[in-house]
């Protein structure tokens, strides 16, 4: 699963910014189920993002047919610097792994395993 929330992102992002996901992607050998953007304003929370309420969707449904998510960068999970430990919380809940294709500039690991149940 690719997924990027895209409001704000750089213009050199804008016109695929889910480009160097699915490059990323396919370089390991991962199957791509689908490609999801939000392009919402700062302001509207996670759960009322078209985009993050299908993911969540396929991530804890009953088939659960997501295994990792595949972002650009950790911006593009969130804006939200504080929101990202919940959403790791919550991916590592449900067994599914977030891969960033660029490192955040701290140098902390790739998102492995995240998720807390408060998510939606």
């Amino acid at each position: 699963m690719l997924y990027a929330y895209t409001y704000g992102l750089p213009p050199r992002e804008e016109g695929d910014p889910l480009r160097e996901a699915r490059d990323f992607a396919a370089a390991q050998g991962w199957t791509v189920l689908d490609e999801i953007t939000d392009d919402c304003p700062p302001s509207t929370a996670r759960r009322l993002r078209p985009g993050w309420r299908r993911l969540v969707g396929l991530v804890s449904g009953q088939d659960q047919l997501v295994e990792g998510i595949v972002c650009p960068r950790e911006e593009c999970l969130t804006d939200d610097p504080s929101d990202r430990s919940v959403i790791r919380a919550w991916a590592q809940v449900h067994g599914v792994f977030i891969r960033l294709v660029h490192r955040p500039t701290n140098h902390t690991p790739t998102i492995s395993s995240a998720g807390d149940k408060g998510v939606s």
